[in-house]
């Protein structure tokens, strides 16, 4: 009996050891998803982007990924706390005091015992003229460029439509200058004026004439005769279409008009008198 009785003590030992082991294995080779990290895979906060306030202060908004549980949150811009006004899963908006220097700042966010730093992250925002600040940078608006967006860029295009071989009517994007006339502007696809017919900051149509094949277009100043810009093949005269779509009076089949009745001519723009016969 006492031989049995050690034994099962014994057996015991071994089962409680072993449970022992395999449960700390276990929690020893536990697996984080991305973005978890720690012991018990605690959540790992990031930011990915900010709205600075300007430079004699304000409310900045940081945008990322924050969790929903903020304990002891704490944000620092170049070691100068930025007192939390709310906080959630996407964004954190604080409010900093004023600095003195237009450069890069360091970032610090602090959460549930986890720490997220940036060197030469966090700078103030700029009076962008012509823009807005993101990120400590004036993203300008179109026509406009430098650190501030204060300088209007010369006028450019950025795509430009097709005509046919015959010429016809086109629509192009760009920048024309902030209050573009009729006549202000000459363009030219290579060495042929294009006729404009509407323009207006950020688009024109007009008139191509006839060409084929691929272009450069350039644009000059009207009164000085000054080149502004040059696109280099950005022009493609294109054989499969018809000029004016065959005004809608017919379907265009790889460059040829078949016009509908009672339309006729190479562009289904004139109209038959011709009174046939009935039968």
């Amino acid at each position: 009996m006492n031989y049995i009785s050690n034994l099962l003590i014994i057996l015991s030992l071994v089962s409680i050891c072993l449970s022992q082991n395999l449960s700390s294995s276990s929690s020893s080779s536990l697996e984080c998803i991305p973005g978890i990290s720690g012991v018990n895979c605690t959540f790992n906060h990031n930011v990915t982007g900010y709205v600075p306030a300007y430079a004699h202060g304000g409310y900045v908004m940081f945008w990322g990924n924050f969790g929903t549980t903020h304990d002891g949150l704490s944000v620092l811009i170049g070691g100068t706390s930025c007192s939390i006004f709310v906080a959630y899963e996407w964004m954190i908006k604080c409010y900093t005091g004023p600095l003195t220097e237009n450069t890069f700042y360091n970032v610090t966010v602090t959460q549930n015992g986890i720490t997220w730093f940036q060197d030469n992250y966090y700078r103030y925002q700029t009076n962008c003229v012509k823009g807005q600040s993101l990120n400590g940078y004036c993203q300008c608006t179109t026509g406009f460029t430098g650190e501030l967006c204060d300088i209007e860029s010369s006028p450019y295009i950025i795509t430009i439509s097709s005509s046919s071989i015959d010429g016809g009517h086109v629509l192009a994007d760009g920048w024309f200058g902030q209050d573009p006339q009729i006549g202000s502007l000459s363009i030219l696809i290579g060495n042929k004026k294009l006729r404009i017919v509407q323009i207006s900051p950020t688009h024109f149509s007009g008139v191509a004439p006839q060409g084929n094949g691929i272009h450069d277009i350039t644009i000059y100043n009207s009164t000085t005769n000054q080149l502004l810009f040059t696109g280099i093949n950005l022009y493609q005269y294109d054989s499969s279409l018809c000029y004016g779509d065959c005004f809608a009076n017919g379907i265009c089949n790889n460059g040829v008009c078949e016009c509908f009745y009672p339309w006729t001519g190479p562009y289904c723009f004139e109209f038959s008198s011709c009174q046939c016969p009935q039968i």
